[in-house]
């Protein structure tokens, strides 16, 4: 036995517990003790856990739980990006030990990893580049590729393979020149050789590859040079390389991106990323020490989040890629074009089993999702066209992708075929290390290179070394090219056909090789989930994708969108856009169930799926011109089919030309009854969506799997025993035996004999009512829904659980629910309410009679034929239109009762008749929906609304009685002859269906009548009989079976040939459900042996935990003494402190004094250096010159020799001679003394330069002793206050600022230049403040001269009626008087608030505004310095005097920041100003509310209670008064306490405080009144509570006009209150009410007085008591 099959034996239990889970357990991997005590895994404990075949990785929710972080326990590392460069740092970082996080915006391997050119290679161009250039970097790049591809193709072998590459070449040059190329890529490769290259030729080269041209580039070909690279499934591997990485430990997660980074506020480090879950919307915060930037192309928009200028490192080059059918290569045999037209590399590998051609890469911009561009698909297709012996046609494009790489270059690059593709790490920003460039075959070395560099950027402590290189991925371990047969030899394909019916297939070759090398070790899983769970079928025509790889993909590869599955899970987009575009429903399907989607969510991947396909040009979804023909994007073609009705037609065409019979077998309907397609031989036909006549039905046939998808479809369903079965049938054996995987039913005679039966499908008793309603009815339910009529029929012996089948209401368990419940369900939630219509009727039909059941009374009701269209109807019946599911419970219930009462009088127990659910189903379909509606009918209606009509017939048939079960003996013959003569006549029907038979006899009875429409055509038929165990009435249960046989076009009893051996079978499972039973009990073992353990640690840990806590309360009673010692201590400390604080700032002085000079020394020293260096040049150069001029002088003497040898020689000669020797004699004189001259003077220089540098270095030795001194001073100081911590700590910051004085000097500089800019800006704005104050004084004294004009004007001119509460009224006399808070005059001076502003005020505060802005006047007052904050808050009142500033002033925080000083200042003039600005902005509704739920009342009150500063009084007064006047307000007024601390300010004797007090009560009952007469409020007044009555009387006769005319008003007002009278009456204010109503100097409140005394009755008797004892005074007096 080989030990791949030992280890799928040993692995099965294993897996058929995942899958019987639903793959939804999450497998905790054992850590041995040591591991835990490490706090890290081990090395082989990590590769004992990867290379587990029963782990599972943890789910997507847990990972996402292990993200999310906080700052004191953030990851070790977080990686932004999930290619394979993103997935190999977090793979290679948690097996470090280190805790990673890894998040995708899309999915693993969206981008640039998932559309590479599929090899694994070192660079054979660049080996190129290196020789012929001596680039040392380019071969180093090669060494270390070649280094890489041999672990790759190591660590996943099921997924990479070595693959042989041929090289054409057509001239003996190229011969010699590629093989001794790739003689020196196998040297360089070394040990880490896949295969030696090798020459073949010509006729050798076409035997290998069949396709290639002898012939190209007008020569003929003279042998190939093949060579070998790897290959791989790019994204399988991406997927592999996150799924490790996860069983590892770290937290992968797809689908959430990276929203911002965030920053450490002191050092602006990144300490994580804000995180957003794409799925779900949700965002958190993901903390890590360091954050690794892989994100491919998209790193430079990554570094912008962190930096927002940073610049570009991304040169982006993009490759397009084609796919062909796979007869353009052989198997096993690549294509390589070294050199194309435009100097390209062009290619053509098999991949997959098709066919892959692309070029090298060339420069793009960065998108998303890159298309491939037209021309350059012509161009790969003419390129390879060039070395081929077949044409490459545009329409053989499968599909065509382009793929982004990143290059870290310079983005100026020309071109990028000349860059190294070597990869770059850097860290720009602290927290950040950004890793790019490199290659798919370096993603380890890469991913080791960004671990290393994030590892000493965050000082991480690794538990190990890279261990990379030598880890298998998942499902690579183990893995042998051999795991496929075992495969194919264990398990069983079950696929689930379109009818339901589930049937076994083989695990053929193609798909066990499949997933052998897409899965590895892990592919038994899938196989066991396509057996167990009938996912066994195929998802597209032609490829091996099975349906079990989407259920297993979901649940444990992460895929959460049908994207995932098509393009990076299976590779079905990249292959072959149109069958991935067939293959979506079904996945989407599938991936609902296992996510459990709606239905808006299943629409939305539709239409993603869609669009992402429509990326991918091929020749399906692309417009382009092959030179003769234009090809366009078109859903349908000219005749009006689909993609898939045309592509089914294709291949049933292609049926066509095999079979022998004539034109009735050439069309066929698409997914049971959808559009016919005719074949070209025949006629057209006009088709209905609608069975017409039931002759129709030769002319159509349905080529599914059995080939008889035309006939009735059966279920048969046996019911368990019940306990009367068991009690009367205790001596009887089960008669019944049935075969599910067989799809058969053994009935037997006696214990010899037994007769084999075969269905559509079986079901035992323990099948439930979902399953079986899924199996038999969903299929018509969806086919009525698609237009089509159809028909559900139940029959069986009574007591068997047909109407439980069938009718079940389930409203107690909704499990419980039958096929009618369930299909009106499915039904209701595909249609529309607004737009569709749903009726039904419910009829019986008994003794040839048809009864309503909706209305009992109407019975014998006709059936109505129409015969142009051979339409069914009744009539009579009631139709009712549905609203909901309930309504149709409620008429369900209805009529299942009616049929109760109204079968027979006489048959209690069971139905002697038929009953017949009749749904009618009305849809509009809008006309341009691209649907199933014939060509024909889309040219008749043309884009209007389409209604389509279809029926659904849901009978339950009379049951097959017992005589112990009949009704009353005198009908038993009628109703049995009723029985068997439509039950009869049924058959007949349906052994015509079944026989395939031109005429159906649909009129033998009324019930075939009914039926009639639902017969034949494209309607659809399923029948569902339902039998019981028992042997006592094995007649019955012969003739129910026998019944349904006759729709399984048999009709007499055949007996089928065992195709199982039983017996054999049994005891292998015996044998295997031995064993699991074992491998249970051994868990169930070990998980109490484990419990146990956990039971005693968990006590361990309560004991520990109970004595921790007693010595935690013990320490933490110590600990408060000891914290109280402490304080006591610290205060004293502080004290002397604050002593020491003068001193220190003494030192600082000094200090600073010493600083200036040691800058000075620094800078004689600088200059000294300069001096020193320009010296020493000067010297160097002199000594040249003289060097120069001594040679030149030894030059001359040397001549001189000469010339006095030739003057001796010549003086015999001549006597000219002479003269001229005597002349060069003075001539060397004079430069003989010029030298010297020159020599003295530069000496000189040189002197007076040595003087200079002397004296300089004495002044810095000066220097240095007076640094020495005032060190020593410091140093003396510092050794007086050893005692002192604080000291201490400054003296050592001292040494050390006087050790780094340089750097130290540098930050002082620059501190003390903003210091001075703060300064000037501290300055100017002082200065525009005092200029401001100047011209608001000049303004103070105009307000005085027009003030005093004004109080004369009002004591000429008569009273006005204005309203005194009035709060508009405050705001334009009395809180204009604020407005001029700015001026220190004016708070200086308790005059009146009635002040109006200037209009030069007015502009000399917007000038301020506008050039300072309010959100900087707002920041002042925030400020340390006081002088600032007084002014600042005065421009803010004066600001907030005009209703334009009040709502930036508090949108920019000012009223917080007004709050904040009334809270914290203990400054008279800023609580009086800030007070003032309070006033101003309570004039203000909205800010009233505000200042109210920020505690502003509070404020004021507290404000008012601890100063008696009167202009701060009023100020407050006028607040507190504004906030009276809003009376939604007026009871958290008195519960913070601003009514008393209203009323407690009347201690100050200052008329302006009392007025406004007065105004404040005035307002308060104003508004307390209008909500009594309105009904808001109702009992005794606030005010009286607070005792404001008291003295509003007191203050009656007051001395102000004003203030006296606001009290009158308050009492008016309160005495509107019913609730009031009382105290009105005992406190004498109904006596001053009375005074006021005849001595108020203002006619308005006179009148509101005896208002008052009129309306209320108290008043009234009071007044007449009064008045009566005044009259009786005046008498005695008189």
């Amino acid at each position: 036995m080989s030990a791949s099959a030992t280890r799928l034996r040993r692995l099965a239990s294993v897996a058929v517990a995942v899958t019987a889970c639903g793959g939804a357990v999450l497998l905790t991997p054992s850590v041995s003790s040591n591991d835990r005590a490490s706090g890290h895994p081990t090395v082989e404990s990590l590769r004992q856990i990867i290379n587990d075949p029963s782990a599972v990785v943890p789910s997507r929710t847990l990972q996402e739980s292990a993200l999310i972080g906080t700052k004191s326990g953030p990851l070790d590392i977080l990686v932004v990006g999930g290619g394979a460069t993103g997935c190999g740092v977090a793979l290679d970082a948690a097996t470090r030990g280190l805790r990673v996080g890894l998040v995708e915006r899309e999915d693993f391997s969206s981008g640039t990893s998932s559309r590479s050119t599929k090899l694994i290679h070192g660079g054979v161009r660049y080996l190129e580049k290196a020789v012929f250039g001596l680039d040392y970097g380019q071969l180093k790049l090669v060494f270390h590729a070649l280094e890489e591809r041999k672990q790759v193709i190591e660590n996943a072998p099921h997924l990479c393979h070595a693959l042989p590459c041929m090289t054409p070449c057509f001239d003996w040059f190229e011969v010699v020149y590629y093989w001794m190329g790739l003689k020196m890529y196998d040297l360089v490769a070394g040990r880490r050789l896949l295969h030696f290259s090798r020459y073949y030729s010509a006729q050798e080269s076409v035997e290998l590859f069949p396709t290639l041209a002898s012939k190209g580039k007008g020569k003929s070909l003279r042998g190939t040079v093949v060579y070998y690279d790897g290959q791989m499934n790019d994204s399988r591997l991406n997927v592999g390389l996150a799924c490790t990485a996860a069983l590892a430990g770290a937290a992968v997660l797809n689908h959430a991106e990276v929203v911002s980074f965030l920053k450490d506020e002191g050092t602006q480090q990144i300490i994580g990323a804000r995180i957003r879950d794409n799925l779900s919307g949700q965002e958190f915060d993901a903390y890590a020490k360091v954050v690794v930037n892989a994100a491919g192309p998209f790193c430079d928009s990554v570094r912008k989040m962190a930096n927002k200028d940073a610049l570009p490192m991304i040169c982006p080059s993009s490759g397009v890629h084609i796919v062909l059918p796979d007869y353009y290569s052989p198997d096993g045999m690549g294509l390589i074009v070294p050199k194309t037209k435009d100097g390209r590399v062009v290619f053509m590998l098999p991949w997959l089993g098709r066919t892959i051609a692309g070029t090298t890469d060339s420069s793009t911009s960065i998108t998303p999702l890159p298309e491939p561009n037209e021309n350059e698909i012509q161009f790969i297709l003419d390129a390879i066209c060039d070395y081929l012996n077949v044409k490459v046609r545009r329409t053989d494009v499968l599909s065509a992708w382009s793929g982004i790489r990143p290059l870290a270059v310079d983005p100026n690059a020309k071109n990028t075929e000349s860059i190294s593709r070597d990869h770059v790490v850097s860290e720009e920003y602290p927290g950040l290390v950004t890793i790019t460039g490199g290659k798919w075959t370096t993603y380890r070395s890469m991913a080791e290179d960004a671990v290393n560099a994030a590892i000493k950027s965050g000082k991480l402590s690794p538990s190990n070394e890279c261990i990379t290189s030598n880890l298998r991925l998942i499902g690579g371990d183990g893995w042998e090219p051999s795991l496929f047969t075992a495969l194919a030899q264990q398990y069983v394909r079950m696929k689930k056909s379109d009818g339901g019916k589930v049937v076994p297939g083989v695990m053929d070759t193609a798909a066990a090789k499949h997933l052998s090398h897409a899965y590895g070790t892990l592919a038994e899983r899938v196989a066991t989930i396509a057996q167990n769970e009938n996912l066994g079928k195929r998802l597209a025509h032609g490829y091996p994708y099975l349906e079990a790889e989407v259920a297993y993909c979901a649940r444990n590869e992460y895929c959460e969108s049908a994207i995932d599955f098509i393009a990076r899970r299976s590779r079905l987009a990249f292959l072959d856009t149109d069958a991935a575009s067939h293959a979506l429903p079904r996945i989407i399907e599938i991936l609902a169930t296992e996510h459990n989607w709606d239905k808006s969510r299943q629409k939305e991947e539709m239409q993603k799926a869609k669009e992402f396909l429509e990326t991918f040009k091929s020749s399906k979804n692309a417009h382009f011109h092959d030179g003769k023909h234009q090809y366009l994007k078109m859903a349908t073609t000219s005749s009006g089919l689909r993609p898939a009705q045309r592509t089914e037609k294709q291949r049933i065409m292609q049926q066509q030309q095999g079979l022998s019979h004539g034109w009735n077998s050439l069309t066929r309907s698409l997914n049971y009854g959808q559009q016919s397609l005719r074949s070209k031989d025949t006629k057209p036909v006009p088709s209905s969506r609608r069975s017409v006549t039931p002759t129709s039905r030769s002319l159509y046939r349905d080529f599914d799997d059995d080939n008889d998808s035309g006939r009735v479809r059966v279920a048969v369903r046996l019911r368990p025993r019940n306990a009367e079965d068991l009690l009367s049938d205790a001596d009887f054996a089960d008669c019944v035996e049935l075969q599910p995987e067989l799809k058969r039913l053994k009935l037997r005679k006696n214990n010899w004999s037994s007769e084999s039966y075969r269905f559509d499908e079986v079901f035992t008793e323990t099948a439930s009512q979902k399953r079986v309603y899924e199996v038999v009815a969903k299929p018509v339910v969806e086919s009525v829904l698609s237009g089509y009529n159809g028909t559900v029929m139940a029959y069986g012996q009574t007591g068997t659980g047909k109407t439980f089948t069938l009718g079940r209401l389930g409203k107690n368990d909704a499990s419980e629910r039958g096929i009618m419940v369930r299909a009106l369900e499915d039904i209701m939630d595909n249609i529309s309410i607004a737009f569709d219509t749903v009726e039904i009727s419910y009829l019986q039909l008994y003794m040839e009679s048809i009864q309503d059941l909706l209305a009992p009374e109407k019975t014998n009701i006709p059936i109505n034929e129409d015969p142009k269209t051979g339409e069914v109807s009744l009539r009579g019946a009631i139709t009712v239109k549905l609203r909901d599911l309930h309504h149709f419970l409620e008429l369900l219930q209805i009529g299942e009762a009616n049929r109760h009462a109204a079968n027979t009088k006489l048959n209690t127990e069971s139905s002697r008749s038929h009953a017949i659910l009749m749904v009618n189903i009305r849809r509009s379909v809008p006309g341009k929906v691209e649907d199933d509606i014939s060509y024909q009918d889309k040219i008749t209606k043309g884009n209007f609304p389409i209604v389509r009509k279809s029926k659904l017939l849901i009978v339950d048939l009379a049951g097959s009685e017992r005589l112990d079960k009949s009704g009353s003996e005198g009908l038993l013959l009628e109703e049995a002859k009723f029985i068997n003569l439509s039950l009869t006549s049924l058959g007949k029907c349906i052994n015509a269906l079944a026989e395939n038979c031109p005429h159906i006899p649909t009129r033998d009875s009324k019930l075939t009548r009914l039926l009639r429409d639902s017969f034949g055509g494209s309607a659809r038929t399923s029948l569902i009989i339902t039998i019981g165990p028992s042997s006592r009435h094995h007649a019955e249960t012969t003739s129910t079976i026998m019944f349904g046989q006759r729709a399984m076009k048999i009709v007499n009893v055949v007996k089928l040939k065992e195709e199982f051996d039983y017996e054999s079978l049994c005891r292998k499972l015996e044998a295997q459900v031995d064993l699991l039973t074992a491998e249970i009990d051994r868990q169930q073992k070990l998980r109490q042996s484990e419990k146990s353990g956990f039971e005693k640690q968990l006590q361990e840990c309560q004991d520990c935990f109970q004595e921790t806590r007693k010595t935690l309360v013990t320490r933490s009673e110590f600990l408060e003494k000891e914290n109280t010692r402490l304080e006591l201590d610290m205060e004293d400390v502080l004290a002397e402190l604050n002593c020491q604080k003068d001193h220190n700032n003494l030192m600082q002085d000094k200090i600073a004094d010493l600083e200036m000079r040691l800058k000075q020394s620094q800078q004689h020293q600088l200059e000294n250096s300069t001096y020193q260096k320009l010296l020493a040049d000067t010297t160097e150069m002199y000594e040249k010159k003289i060097a120069e001029l001594i040679k030149q002088l030894e030059v001359e003497r040397a001549r001189s020799k000469t010339a006095e040898e030739q003057l001796n020689s010549m003086k015999k000669l001549s006597g000219d001679h002479h003269n001229l020797t005597q002349q060069q004699e003075m001539e060397n004189s004079k430069h003989q003394k010029a030298l010297v001259d020159t020599t003295w003077i530069y000496e000189k220089k040189i002197m007076e330069l040595t003087k200079q540098l002397e004296d300089e270095h004495t002044r810095f030795e000066d220097v240095q002793e007076q640094l020495h001194l005032a060190n020593k001073r410091q140093t003396d100081y510092q050794n007086s206050m050893q005692k002192q911590e604080e000291m201490s700590e400054l003296r050592l910051e001292l040494q050390e600022m006087y050790q780094l004085h340089e750097s130290t000097i540098n930050e002082l500089q620059s501190l003390k230049a903003e210091f001075k800019d703060q300064i000037e800006e501290k300055e100017s704005i002082t200065v525009k403040l005092y200029a401001v104050q100047e011209k608001l004084s000049a303004e103070e004294k105009q307000r005085r001269t027009i003030e005093n004009e004004v109080e004369k004007l009002k004591k000429s001119a008569p009273e006005g009626d204005t309203d005194f509460e009035d709060e508009e009224s405050y705001m334009k006399e009395n809180i204009r008087g604020n407005s001029v808070l700015g001026t220190s005059a004016s708070l200086r001076k308790a005059g009146p608030l009635r002040v109006t502003k200037s209009a030069a005020q007015r502009v000399i505060v917007a000038k301020i505004c506008e050039e300072v802005g309010i959100q900087k006047i707002v920041r002042l007052l925030n400020s340390e310095d006081l002088d600032v904050q007084i002014h600042a808050v005065k421009v803010i009142a004066n600001l907030a005097a005009e209703e334009v500033n009040q709502e930036n002033i508090v949108k920019e925080g000012g009223l917080d920041a007004l709050l904040t000083m009334l809270r914290s200042s203990q400054n008279a003039t800023i609580l009086r100003v800030a007070s003032g600005a309070m006033a101003n902005l309570a004039m203000n509704e909205m800010n009233q509310s505000l200042i109210m739920s920020r505690g502003g009342a509070q404020l004021l009150a507290k404000t008012a209670s601890k100063t008696d500063d009167p202009q701060t009084l009023r100020m407050v007064a006028g607040a507190l008064a504004n906030l009276c006047g809003n009376e939604k307000l007026h009871m958290m007024l008195k519960e913070d306490g601003g009514i008393k601390a209203l009323l407690g300010m009347v201690r100050c004797t200052d008329s302006d405080v009392v007025a406004q007090v007065a105004r404040g009560m005035a307002n308060f009952a104003k508004c307390e009144s209008r909500a009594i007469v309105q009904g808001y409020r109702k009992g005794r007044s606030l005010l009286m509570e607070e005792g404001a009555l008291e003295w509003l009387i007191g203050n009656c006769n007051i001395a102000s006009a004003s203030t006296r005319r606001h009290v009158e008003l308050a009492l008016c007002h309160l005495a509107q209150n019913e609730e009031n009278a009382k105290d009105f009456t005992y406190r004498g204010g109904l006596k001053e009410l009375q005074r006021i109503s005849m001595e108020s100097s203002r006619e308005d409140i006179r009148n509101l007085a005896k208002k008052m005394l009129k309306s209320n009755t108290m008043f009234q008797g009071s007044t007449l008591a009064c008045s009566g004892g005044m009259r009786l005074k005046w008498w005695k007096e008189t």
